[in-house]
């Protein structure tokens, strides 16, 4: 059975076969109780705005406290979450320190061996495997 795990972050490995995210605590003790299950993984990134998102699917390879690197990324990430919500939703003026806390800390890097990546955006080609590239 699927569980949701919110994913605060994401960064590429230094080995390409692997991509780094990371959960905040709430969710860290779950997730690893569910790897240790199944260790599938199928992870869905969204560019909010444009709505670009991908699917990474693949194998639980390990897991660390965030590095400084990681927790860089994290920065960023969550930069970006709070500039692209305050733009496009502007009804509320959701202030950031409300939407900085809205993706929690990290807590937890969580090692993806990659199998597959798969396009997402809504429209033409969503859904369609990108790695490996599909049979014409």
């Amino acid at each position: 059975m699927p569980h949701l795990h919110w994913v605060c972050a994401f960064c590429a490995d230094p080995d390409p076969r692997r991509l780094v995210f990371l959960v905040a605590a709430p969710f860290a003790a779950r997730l690893l109780q569910d790897v240790g299950q199944c260790p599938r993984i199928a992870l869905t990134i969204e560019h909010i705005g444009p709505h670009e998102t991908y699917q990474f699917k693949g194998d639980f390879a390990g897991s660390h406290e965030p590095t400084p690197a990681e927790r860089a990324a994290f920065e960023g990430c969550r930069a970006r979450f709070v500039r692209d919500v305050q733009e496009i939703e502007t009804r509320f003026h959701f202030p950031a320190e409300t939407l900085e806390r809205y993706l929690g800390g990290p807590a937890l890097s969580v090692l993806l061996r990659v199998d597959e990546i798969f396009r997402q955006t809504p429209g033409p080609g969503a859904g369609r495997r990108l790695v490996p590239p599909e049979e014409p």
